[in-house]
């Protein structure tokens, strides 16, 4: 089985794509993609050396998968990445693109997942997942409850939201020690 070869996509400070650059284990992360030029997350990338790449505000997806092809790009992890994926992208990656998600799919699919479960005094947790065309609605590839409801109920946001971005940065290691490094 040939190693991994990934591409990360981000689209800010890229705390995921740090808690991967950080592992002692060697990641053959080849891309940092984001969708905005001012994403921290860019600086911290091209400090490990890995290269960089910005997208234009109007998305060219055949040639970013273009792109993808020519580095050998085997995986992407979509890290807080705020775009919508198109499906003629998602076509020629099929089973390779994996998302973070602050919620246990499928509960509290789209934006503000942490607020409204939160909201709502729900289970907190992390999904990680496989892309497909509908949002938020790929296959589970690992997910964990972070936040038991008993416990929202008695800790404020911003501290289930800690507890949810440390649980993060584990669970994305997770993923691509497992069956994806």
């Amino acid at each position: 089985m040939t190693k991994a070869r990934w591409a990360l996509f981000i689209s800010g400070q890229g705390s995921n794509m740090s808690a991967l650059l950080d592992q002692k284990w060697d990641l053959d992360v080849a891309l940092v993609v984001s969708s905005s030029p001012k994403a921290q997350g860019l600086k911290r990338a091209r400090r490990s050396g890995v290269p960089t790449l910005v997208l234009d505000a109007k998305i060219h997806w055949q040639k970013l998968g273009a792109e993808l092809e020519r580095l050998q790009i085997t995986h992407v992890f979509l890290l807080g990445f705020m775009k919508i994926v198109p499906p003629e992208f998602l076509n020629s990656w099929t089973g390779v693109i994996l998302n973070v998600h602050p919620s246990l799919l499928p509960h509290y699919p789209g934006l503000k997942s942490m607020e409204r479960a939160y909201q709502d005094g729900a289970d907190m947790g992390i999904t990680v997942h496989h892309v497909n065309e509908q949002v938020d609605a790929g296959h589970v590839v690992l997910q964990k409850t972070i936040v038991p409801k008993d416990v929202v109920k008695k800790i404020s946001f911003k501290s289930a939201e800690q507890m949810m971005h440390q649980a993060e940065y584990a669970l994305v290691r997770r993923a691509v020690e497992g069956a994806y490094a």
